[in-house]
């Protein structure tokens, strides 16, 4: 059954939503504390991110009257094909989506470079926060519940492009946004076969592992 909360707009609201309590917000209060940015920031801006995500995903699950599910439908079988879909990702989104958008948006290119150089200055938290934090927090909202709610309304085509294109536009910049769509449409293809979040999560969080790795290597 679907209800008036299920449309494009509301859901819209709620990617935004996560935008602005889990970035926005844990920023402005983080340099608030520490009257910098750099390492300090960040040391800061992480566990405010990290309580801020716990926080709004348990009110958008609460509006939404949705039953928050992380260990359904988890198999072994699963949890490898999770580890592939991570794999074929990180080959895919690294070295042929990221490259060929860089090549088109190059100022992009460099303001993403600056910023994940930042981000290497503390990598233990950064670690947490894209290999934990942000694949728990985003395949909650954007699998778990508005994937998940979409398919119920929606074709199947639409609940997999939807919140994967939403995913990418938020991340508000070309390369990053390209790259995330593209991951989200297949992390979207990924639940729909396996109906689990707990293994998108897992997916998630090695692919970002994954690109972590890399980034240690080059930065």
């Amino acid at each position: 059954m679907t209800d008036r909360k299920d449309n494009i707009f509301v859901y819209a609201l709620i990617g935004c939503g996560y935008l602005f309590f889990c970035s926005a917000v844990p920023s402005v209060i983080a340099f608030r504390i520490t009257g910098m940015a750099g390492v300090e920031a960040n040391n800061c801006y992480v566990p405010l991110a990290f309580l801020t995500g716990i926080i709004y995903v348990w009110m958008v699950f609460s509006f939404m009257k949705e039953k928050m599910e992380l260990t359904g439908n988890i198999t072994w079988k699963g949890a490898a094909e999770a580890f592939v879909t991570a794999a074929v990702l990180f080959l895919v989104i690294n070295f042929v989506v990221s490259p060929f958008v860089s090549l088109l948006f190059p100022s992009s290119a460099q303001n993403y470079d600056a910023s994940v150089t930042d981000m290497m200055t503390t990598p233990v938290i950064t670690f947490f926060q894209v290999a934990f934090a942000a694949p728990l927090f985003e395949e909650l909202i954007f699998r778990g519940l508005i994937m998940k709610r979409a398919l119920r309304k929606w074709s199947y085509a639409f609940a997999v492009m939807m919140p994967a294109l939403l995913f990418g536009i938020l991340h508000m910049s070309f390369v990053q946004g390209i790259s995330a769509a593209a991951a989200g449409i297949v992390l979207c293809l990924f639940y729909g076969r396996r109906r689990s979040v707990g293994l998108n999560i897992l997916a998630h969080g090695l692919y970002n592992g994954m690109v972590f790795g890399l980034s240690l290597f080059i930065y």
